[in-house]
């Protein structure tokens, strides 16, 4: 909150739960008339968490969708991102995603973060996804100490995102 205002939002923005971020995709689906049986809003949304963790924007998505159910997933996204902005809102996956931006697109905030952490450490890091990983190195310095802790035979978010690879 103390920075999201270098990328446009004030910092009393809502935080979007589930339930709010199914009511949202739901209008969407509406207001585009994509009423797919196999495409809920609850699909939708994890389709779209999945993107969002993978570093994917809708606008990647958009340009490389080939199907038509990718296709819908990208004109929902795109209409999920504009309400979400309009609304003055951020879902959980905008909270790690929206402080990379920042680290990246700001050297001097990154600077200020990185020179206040001397020390990373990472529990249960089998269960990191991409974002996840890039926020890690975001707020690592070459001369920061990096400790992660994980155990491979333990990796369950696998179905989220995690990378055991990270």
């Amino acid at each position: 909150r103390a920075e999201v205002d270098k990328l446009g939002y004030p910092s009393n923005f809502t935080i979007y739960d589930s339930a709010d971020q199914k009511t949202l995709v739901k209008r969407i689906m509406k207001d585009l008339n994509i009423n797919d049986e196999s495409l809920t809003p609850g699909a939708a949304l994890n389709r779209i968490s999945d993107y969002k963790n993978k570093g994917y924007t809708w606008e990647a998505l958009e340009q490389a969708a080939y199907y038509d159910r990718d296709k819908d997933i990208a004109h929902i996204y795109k209409r999920y991102e504009t309400d979400k902005k309009k609304n003055n809102a951020l879902d959980f996956d905008d909270l790690i995603n929206k402080t990379i931006d920042l680290l990246h697109d700001h050297p001097d905030v990154a600077k200020r973060y990185k020179d206040q952490f001397d020390y990373v450490f990472v529990d249960e890091y089998q269960d990191t996804n991409h974002a996840q990983y890039q926020l890690i190195l975001a707020l690592s310095n070459k001369d920061s100490n990096v400790t992660v802790v994980g155990d491979s035979d333990q990796s369950i978010y696998g179905w989220r995102g995690a990378d055991i690879n990270n």
